[in-house]
């Protein structure tokens, strides 16, 4: 080895479309959805960290999907076709209600993109910035803007929606909404990314949607074998670095398929090996290699961005699905031929947790640092909340643990606070202060997970309003005191 330097770990803060890995079948079905005849859409689904803002990255980049995977793209789009893509990237990650509707931020992405682009002098002279214009002006616009590039520059735009669960969520898409995105695909390609199905965020769109009519929903499943193996092995390449058979096989068992827990296994791997010379050695014998991964997962899982992940991907799943993870890696086989928790393994491959051991025909955690983490946590949650006030102390039941798995990580953490500051004024500062680990710049965050605490915990007290101050947490069951 060359180099001190981690090549991991610029790959972990940086995007280079020529170190991605992977991803083929999605990529090859999305440049076919976007450069077909009449443009449609494709809905990629997957919990966070299986990389679906970097493919949306990838297929976004001229140096990514269109360069590599050219022989996919229809004719007229090729270099010197005639025709020209434009990629608008939309995040919805903090959209919220006072940013007005969808198409809004649509139009005004698109104008950036359109202006930013060297290919094209055009000056869309639009109204775009204002987000109280009504929705359907918004929208008029947006098509007229379509139209406009498609008849006389002919550029076809493909929108990419990254965390449209956000919106979704928060009930700031309707049935107005899904049908005005449907007939947008008469000019321009969407390209959905959420972290469950669009049809079991939202059910009531599922029997009449028009957009759900033609998006092709499809998962984001761990990379196959001989993609993981490019990726470890690539990555090394750029530190001189070969890895042994060993080496790769131990970096892919402890970090599994999935890209980020891999790349963050093969980084600690890397600066380990730059310590103990000898590491690669002692792999080749059992022994030594059983010493090695114990002292390794403790270390990998206990890095701070690796255990919000693995909480976060922990937190996602509900009561079932943890039951069948904590019996698999205590030991238990699930078959892949049906049983007791096959059906709910399924489930979890297909979220990319588990995955299918074919040759010895039962399902595996998909990695051991993930099976790791699950073996350390206490099966039993807590029942109750106990808080002071300033006259007792008082006990509050939580509700079912069915209804807080439910909750995302960041509305169960606010959820709490609010229990255990029940009866008083939290103000907005407060609680932006103590949930949020990165203060947000301003509150709609804040509004938009206190709107799905409502929302979720019916009849498990109320989140009141304190104009101009915050809210208050009135439980539910305040007449359990404690002397």
């Amino acid at each position: 080895m060359t180099t001190s330097h981690n090549p991991y770990t610029r790959m972990l803060v940086t995007f280079h479309p020529e170190r991605f890995y992977g991803r083929s079948v999605q990529i090859t079905n999305i440049l076919g959805v976007i450069t077909a005849p009449e443009p449609t859409g494709h809905a990629i689904y997957g919990l966070r960290t299986t990389g679906k803002t970097t493919l949306m990255r990838f297929i976004k980049d001229p140096r990514g999907a269109m360069h590599y995977y050219s022989d996919y793209v229809a004719a007229p789009y090729r270099p010197g076709g005639g025709s020209y893509l434009v990629f608008v990237y939309v995040n919805f990650h903090n959209f919220g209600r006072n940013d007005g509707s969808i198409f809004h931020l649509m139009l005004d992405e698109l104008v950036d993109e359109v202006h930013d682009d060297d290919r094209f002098d055009l000056d869309l002279d639009l109204m775009t910035s204002d987000p109280n214009t009504d929705r359907m002006q918004a929208y008029k616009d947006l098509k007229s803007t379509l139209n406009m590039l498609s008849e006389d520059y002919n550029i076809r735009v493909a929108f990419l929606f990254d965390d449209f669960d956000v919106p979704l969520h928060s009930n700031l898409v309707d049935g107005d909404d899904d049908r005005l995105l449907r007939a947008l695909t008469e000019r321009a390609a969407l390209i959905i990314g959420t972290e469950d199905p669009i049809s079991h965020i939202r059910p009531d769109f599922d029997k009449d949607s028009p957009l759900l009519g033609i998006l092709r929903p499809e998962a984001i499943e761990l990379l196959k074998d001989n993609e993981a193996r490019a990726l470890v092995t690539g990555i090394a390449a750029d530190a001189e670095l070969v890895y042994t058979a060993e080496e790769i096989n131990f970096l892919l068992a402890t970090g599994g398929r999935q890209p980020f827990t891999l790349i963050t296994a093969c980084e600690l791997y890397f600066n380990m090996r730059l310590d103990f010379h000898d590491i690669s050695e002692m792999l080749t014998n059992k022994a030594d290699a059983k010493r090695l991964r114990a002292q390794f997962l403790p270390r990998l899982a206990a890095l701070p961005h690796v255990e919000t992940i693995l909480q976060m991907l922990w937190d996602k799943i509900d009561y079932r699905e943890r039951q069948t993870l904590l019996q698999t890696a205590n030991g238990a086989k699930v078959s892949t031929l049906g049983g007791r928790h096959a059906s709910i393994a399924a489930q979890l491959a297909n979220k990319g947790l588990m995955y299918q051991d074919i040759r010895h025909g039962v399902y595996r955690i998909f990695s051991d640092v993930f099976a790791y983490f699950v073996s350390q946590i206490t099966e039993e949650a807590p029942q109750h909340i106990t808080y002071n006030t300033d006259h007792a102390i008082k006990t509050v039941p939580l509700p079912t643990r069915q209804t807080l798995d439910k909750l995302s990580p960041i509305d169960r953490r606010l959820f709490r606070y609010f229990m255990e500051h029940a009866d008083r004024i939290c103000t907005f500062e407060e609680l932006l202060d103590a949930v949020w680990d990165d203060e947000p710049e301003n509150k709609r965050p804040l509004e938009a997970s206190v709107y799905r605490l409502r929302r979720d915990l019916k009849g498990f007290g109320q989140i009141r309003n304190v104009r101009g101050k915050g809210y208050m947490f009135v439980s539910g069951n305040k007449d359990k005191v404690h002397s």
